[in-house]
C-alpha cells in the first residue's frame, strides 16, 4: 500500500469525509509539498481503495440537491489500515522525518505506544545516519571549496541546527508518548 493510501485511511479512520474535504486537508495544512503529492492523484487513490473494498462512497444530496460522495472506510480497510501503518513506520527508511511527523498525527488511537516509541527511535537512528552522511557531504565540499566562506559555512551551521530541530522534535514526543497523560492517545497493548 502506498503512502498516500495508508494517510488517507488514516483521515477516514477519524471521520467520514468528501473527496474535496481530503484535498482541502492536504492543501491547508501543506503536507502535499512536503509529501510531495499531486492533489490530483488523492482522487484516483480514492478510487483505488474503494475497488479494494477498503472504503465505500456514499452519495449524500445537500440541500441544494447536488449529490456528493461522501467516503467511509469499511471494517477491511480499518484492519489493512492498521496492519499497514505499523509495518509502514517501522521499516527503515521508508518515510523521512516529515512524512513522519504527518503520520504522527493520523496514528491516535491506531498504534499501540511501544511501536510509536519504536518508531520514534528508528527516525532518531534516520537522523543520525543522515547528520553522518551530512559530514561526509560538507568533507566533500571542503575538497572543492578548501577556504571556507560565508557561503559554506552558512550551509553546515543551518543543515545542523535543523537536524538538533528534528533531533529535539523526536526526543520531546517520546518524552510526551512515554507519560502516562498519553495514553488515551495509543490503542492499548492487547488490541494488537
Amino acid at each position: 500500500m502506498s503512502k498516500l493510501e495508508i494517510i488517507v485511511l488514516g483521515l477516514l479512520n477519524k471521520n467520514k469525509m468528501y473527496g474535496y474535504e481530503i484535498v482541502k486537508f492536504f492543501k491547508d495544512t501543506g503536507f502535499h509539498l512536503w509529501m510531495k503529492i499531486k492533489l490530483p492523484s488523492i482522487y484516483k487513490v480514492l478510487s483505488r481503495l474503494e475497488e479494494k473494498k477498503y472504503i465505500i462512497k456514499q452519495k449524500i444530496i445537500q440541500q441544494d440537491g447536488i449529490p456528493k460522495n461522501e467516503f467511509v472506510i469499511t471494517q477491511e480497510g480499518r484492519n489493512k489500515y492498521f496492519n499497514d501503518l505499523k509495518e509502514f513506520v517501522l521499516t527503515k527508511n521508508k518515510i523521512n522525518f516529515f512524512e513522519f511527523i504527518f503520520f504522527s498525527l493520523i496514528m491516535e488511537k491506531s498504534v499501540d505506544k511501544s511501536t510509536f516509541i519504536k518508531a520514534i527511535d528508528m527516525q532518531i537512528e534516520q537522523l543520525d545516519e543522515k547528520n553522518y552522511e551530512a559530514d561526509k557531504k560538507h568533507l566533500a565540499l571542503r575538497k572543492f571549496f578548501p577556504k571556507e566562506n560565508y557561503i559554506t559555512s552558512s550551509l553546515s551551521e543551518n543543515f545542523r541546527l535543523v537536524k538538533k530541530i528534528h533531533l529535539k522534535m523526536l526526543t520531546d514526543m517520546k518524552e510526551r508518548a512515554l507519560s502516562n497523560k498519553s495514553n488515551d492517545y495509543f490503542i492499548s497493548e492487547d488490541k494488537k
